[in-house]
């Protein structure tokens, strides 16, 4: 029984190197997703904010339906 618990708790040990390093790995990509989060909202922001400004044409607001609406 000796022998056995050895080899269990060696095995234990292994898995909880393992999962040590993936819950690390895991942090560190929830870090690069986060900030590659704000660099796409910042795009976004960006583009919506050139997009605003292309909403006259010719000096005349245009309304959904047609001219004035």
């Amino acid at each position: 029984m000796c022998e056995d618990c050895t080899r269990l708790h060696e095995q234990l040990q292994t898995q909880a190197e393992e999962m040590f390093i993936l819950r690390k790995r895991i942090t560190r990509l929830k870090g690069e997703l986060k900030y590659e989060r704000r660099k796409s909202a910042v795009l976004l922001k960006e583009k919506k904010e050139i997009k605003q400004s292309q909403h006259y044409r010719n000096g005349q607001k245009r309304g959904n339906r047609g001219r004035n609406g």
